[in-house]
């Protein structure tokens, strides 16, 4: 139906195609975010969050002592990156 609007109403019909996407963008989305989290209580989300967070923590910690270990980052580059971060 796209290009039959656009042929008839213009810019009006290019911006109803638009909406149209930004419609279903917003829709999938919030399918992805149900199915994502369901019916679960916020409690239940941010203690997921804080899992997920210690997971990534882990995962960085891990992989800057290998960079380390391998000569590829120093330590005091690593500090450094550490300071940047928090600031």
């Amino acid at each position: 139906m796209g290009w039959l609007r656009t042929i008839f109403l213009g810019d009006i019909g290019n911006r109803l195609d638009i909406q149209d996407t930004e419609d279903s963008i917003h829709q999938l989305r919030e399918e992805l975010r149900e199915s994502r989290y369901g019916a679960r209580s916020l409690e239940e989300r941010v203690a997921q969050l804080e899992r997920d967070n210690e997971q990534v923590e882990l995962f960085v910690s891990v992989l800057l002592k290998r960079l380390r270990t391998k000569g590829v980052l120093t330590t005091g580059e690593i500090q450094e990156m550490a300071r940047i971060v928090e600031d």
